[in-house]
């Protein structure tokens, strides 16, 4: 039998298209909403290093002080893409002489450059 709260399809996104749905669902128990806001703050800390799942930790922080069903069903959401995304890095490869930028004044320095895209 399939639990419902989790959804075993898709992994490939941290969260569903809804997150920023209002959603009155039942509030969770006292021990459960303090083990949910244990995770929120795990996350928050992992967040700093995965731009790919900044968005959907901060949606879910904002339950924090009231958590229910529906942001453990989220909650639960992301640490499935976490699992199947774990090896997920940034790679950097070690400069060969000649390579760099080069500044005002011909003094070679050693830049660091990156990009993302919010979508």
């Amino acid at each position: 039998m399939k639990n419902t709260l989790v959804s075993q399809g898709d992994k490939k996104v941290p969260c569903g298209a809804g997150i920023q749905n209002e959603d009155h669902s039942q509030a969770l128990k006292a021990s459960d909403g303090k083990t949910y806001r244990s995770v929120i703050g795990l996350l928050l800390y992992v967040a700093r290093e995965r731009a790919d799942i900044l968005f959907t930790v901060k949606e879910l922080a904002a339950c924090m002080s009231a958590p229910n069903l529906c942001s453990l069903q989220r909650l639960r959401k992301l640490v499935g893409y976490l699992k199947n995304n774990g090896g997920m890095g940034i790679k950097l490869k070690v400069p060969q002489h000649g390579e760099g930028k080069w500044k005002t004044g011909g003094e070679k320095i050693w830049m660091l450059e990156s990009f993302t895209d919010a979508d």
